[in-house]
């Protein structure tokens, strides 16, 4: 057994991420938060934790993690492992304030007219893209990136300094993803996938550290089911990732579909799981749902990226709570009501609390 000075240089070691990969980071951060678990939930004598904790650091250093991939995985599976609770009552989007564009409805009826192989999961991709193009383009409009002029002010230390727009949210295509978790017995598990969109702010190599808040699967028709377990394990393993980084706000969302119908996935703060009714576009007024579905996701999303400034860390509450309740009873609330942040984060911002339905 190690002494306890020998530990203690295997933590600094492990919480070291300079100049590290990204997987590396993830692994060790698994491994320091199993280490901060056992010491804050064990019950056990100084001398009992010293030898459960070198127990927990052999198995990781000579153990190879088994491995899970979003393929193979199951709901349960995903449930069980990561620790999530699904809710009986579905998700839903209580209004559309948003016309779909026309635009949106051309090109989806040009590539109906254009008779793309519907075997091929390459072709519903393409539905997709126009879907998710839309929406962010219609956020982008909601939200529109600080001008010139105010990034110059802001550099010349005016009043604008306490307050930071929010980062641009990224459109990530083929991003892979990867999280180290413990079964039940203490084992570690990798569980690993690669997201055909993620969303998120920063850059495609900063996704393990937490950055990321958006998943979206595709699936050909005939596959449309199969896309839910991996869908879930995408968002769970972001959702973790999150949870890792010590975020205030863990809530991940997306979506799974095969070009045309839509079902819409939320994961809060307290692992509870979230699943809409399936939608499909071919039918005018679900069409307009499920792209209002989609600004709403993704505009949640921005309204949840960094938003303080790196000088003052004021976060930028006033907007956020203009917004309301309502905004994100859109998405968040359904059944006895997904938990949302109201409290301060040096990254996050603030997010709102929903009481639950009945009380509301």
């Amino acid at each position: 057994m190690p002494p306890p000075l020998d530990i203690a240089e295997l933590l600094v070691e492990a919480s070291s991420s300079q100049a590290q990969d990204p997987r590396q980071r993830v692994r060790r951060t698994w491994l320091i938060n199993a280490l901060l678990d056992l010491l804050t939930t064990s019950p056990a004598s100084p001398e009992g934790l010293l030898e459960k904790a070198s127990l927990l650091l052999s198995t990781v250093l000579t153990k190879k993690p088994q491995t899970l991939s979003s393929t193979q995985a199951t709901v349960a599976e995903v449930v069980e492992l990561f620790d999530l609770e699904l809710l009986r009552a579905p998700m839903s989007l209580p209004d559309a304030p948003h016309d779909t564009p026309q635009l949106l409805t051309l090109n989806l009826a040009n590539l109906e007219k254009a008779f793309y192989d519907e075997r091929s999961e390459a072709s519903c991709r393409i539905a997709v893209d126009y879907m998710l193009v839309a929406a962010k383009v219609c956020v982008y409009e909601l939200h529109p990136p600080p001008t010139r002029s105010a990034k110059r002010l802001k550099t010349l230390g005016t009043p604008t300094d306490s307050h930071k727009p929010p980062e641009p949210l990224h459109i990530f295509p083929e991003l892979e993803l990867e999280v180290t978790v413990a079964d039940a017995h203490a084992n570690p598990i990798l569980v690993n996938g690669r997201a055909d969109w993620a969303l998120g702010y920063k850059t495609r190599s900063d996704a393990l550290d937490g950055t990321v808040l958006v998943a979206i699967e595709a699936k050909r028709r005939d596959r449309f089911g199969a896309a839910e377990a991996q869908l879930l394990t995408y968002l769970a393993i972001l959702r973790q990732l999150r949870l890792n980084a010590r975020k205030t706000n863990a809530i991940v969302q997306g979506c799974y579909t095969d070009g045309e119908r839509y079902v819409f996935v939320c994961i809060d703060n307290d692992g509870l799981v979230a699943i809409s009714n399936v939608y499909d576009i071919r039918g005018v007024e679900q069409r307009k749902v499920v792209f209002n579905y989609l600004v709403t996701v993704l505009e949640t999303a921005v309204r949840t990226s960094p938003t303080t400034s790196p000088v003052k860390r004021v976060c930028v509450e006033e907007d956020v709570r203009a917004v309301g309740r309502d905004f994100y009873r859109k998405v968040y609330c359904v059944g006895e009501g997904l938990q949302i942040l109201d409290e301060e984060n040096d990254e996050d911002g603030v997010l709102l609390e929903l009481p639950d339905v009945a009380a509301a």
